[in-house]
């Protein structure tokens, strides 16, 4: 499926999140174990709904004005990574609302059985043609939000008041910095020119972090209206491929309390953020 042209759009009133059942293709979503479990869906939501994420993530990538959140743009924030992102965040609006919506978060939990927290980050990612492979990596790390003593409901990443990475905050004394571990990874891609095999732009999976860039065990393609999750473990290396054509996606993680990861795989195996001075 090509990119969809671009053409004059606004978006509507928020659905509700309940009815996201409504939005999903049912029996398109396979569940595999190698090299680590993993979920694969070729067709994700109804193709209405798909031609709204895909034209509002092609309205943001074209650099125009975005009404729901007009200073949203893409910008190369993420160091040592060879793409450009928009925060997901709830002030895009809709039709991003349903990545960061409760229905969408339970889904995921509820596929890999695992207790999570409500807590959730991501961005719209942009890869050029050319971009350059990334390196193997299990994005078993931690992740930091403002606490604002909500439990088990959703909370979004807010970067601008407290940093993902190492939970350095802003805005006064009175925020507070909530330290997580990335439990689930997600990747939807949309917006994508027509994908061939050659065109590259495939998330590799991988079973040891020693392995070889090009020879995945697994190679999940850029398709339009598809994804690919996983638990995030010691084991889940994975990398991005280099591309002969634009790659665009949403990456986001939902997030699990520290204490059961290290109940589950020791402090040892927590993967460090990168030593910073700005």
């Amino acid at each position: 499926m090509s990119a969809l042209p671009l053409r004059s759009w606004q978006p509507p009133e928020p659905e509700p999140a309940a009815e996201l059942a409504q939005l999903l293709v049912p029996g398109s979503w396979e569940f595999c174990v190698d090299p680590f479990p993993h979920v694969r869906a070729e067709r994700v939501f109804i193709e209405d709904f798909y031609s709204e994420l895909a034209t509002a993530f092609d309205t943001i990538l074209r650099g125009q004005q975005w009404p729901a959140s007009p200073e949203a743009c893409f910008r190369r924030n993420m160091p040592g990574y060879d793409a450009s992102a928009v925060d997901l965040n709830g002030r895009l609006g809709w039709p991003f609302t349903v990545f960061v919506s409760q229905p969408w978060h339970d889904l995921f939990t509820s596929i890999f059985a695992m207790s999570t927290n409500g807590c959730v980050g991501g961005a719209l990612h942009h890869h050029e043609p050319g971009s350059h492979d990334g390196y193997l990596h299990n994005d078993f790390c931690t992740g930091w939000f403002v606490d604002d003593g909500r439990r088990g409901e959703i909370v979004v990443a807010d970067v601008g008041r407290c940093h993902y990475c190492y939970g350095t905050t802003a805005g006064g004394s009175n925020v507070v910095a909530r330290e997580t571990m990335r439990a689930i990874a997600i990747l939807y891609y949309l917006n994508n020119p027509e994908w061939s095999p050659g065109d590259g732009g495939e998330t590799g999976l991988y079973r040891a972090e020693t392995d070889q860039v090009d020879q995945a065990v697994v190679s999940v393609p850029p398709i339009n209206n598809s994804l690919v999750a996983f638990e995030c473990s010691p084991r889940s290396f994975h990398t991005f491929r280099t591309n002969r054509q634009p790659r665009n996606s949403v990456v986001m993680w939902l997030h699990r309390e520290k204490a059961d990861a290290l109940a589950q795989w020791g402090e040892g195996s927590i993967v460090p953020w990168p030593v910073t001075t700005t």
